[in-house]
């Protein structure tokens, strides 16, 4: 599945937009960090940066975060689905709110915990310098792109009804 986390803008000073993929086994109980991109991309580059991601790993599942964009992203997203002839399945992710203590990026990141704390989430170790390095420093973290997007992943599991296998 691939998660794209589009940035507002593309200026210096704003976030950078992140494309994350990841792989789901529910046999083995794993989900596997494949790929990331992150940059500041002007749209156009966006899309297509996320449909070859999805062309590369034959994704079944786009997700996409579209908090603020709205129809500023899924009519592009969906036109050029449409256009590239893609059969991934696209799922719209809205940011959830946090508390007054925390932003929902920290709480949507610590949702991960578990997963790692329990061995199911394995990385490609040539791809996840960014992922790692933002994670190690969480929640005192400089970028935050490449960990929001990944974290996007429970909640794409939860819409799809994806889960583990019993043992």
């Amino acid at each position: 599945m691939i998660i794209c986390d589009p940035a507002k803008t593309v200026k210096m000073q704003s976030a950078d937009s992140a494309i994350v993929c990841w792989g789901f086994n529910p046999k083995e109980g794993k989900i596997h960090f494949r790929d990331c991109v992150s940059n500041k991309f002007f749209p156009d580059r966006l899309y297509t940066e996320t449909f070859e991601m999805a062309d590369r790993y034959n994704a079944r599942v786009i997700g996409v975060e579209t908090t603020g964009l709205e129809e500023f992203i899924k009519q592009p997203i969906t036109n050029e689905a449409k256009m590239r002839g893609c059969k991934a399945e696209l799922v719209w992710l809205t940011a959830r709110g946090g508390t007054n203590d925390e932003k929902g990026k920290a709480l949507r990141i610590k949702g991960l915990i578990p997963y790692y704390r329990n061995g199911q989430i394995t990385h490609n170790p040539a791809i996840s310098g960014k992922l790692e390095q933002q994670l190690l420093s969480f929640p005192k973290s400089k970028l935050w792109d490449v960990m929001d997007a990944a974290a996007y992943v429970i909640e794409l599991l939860e819409i799809g009804g994806r889960y583990f296998d019993a043992p």
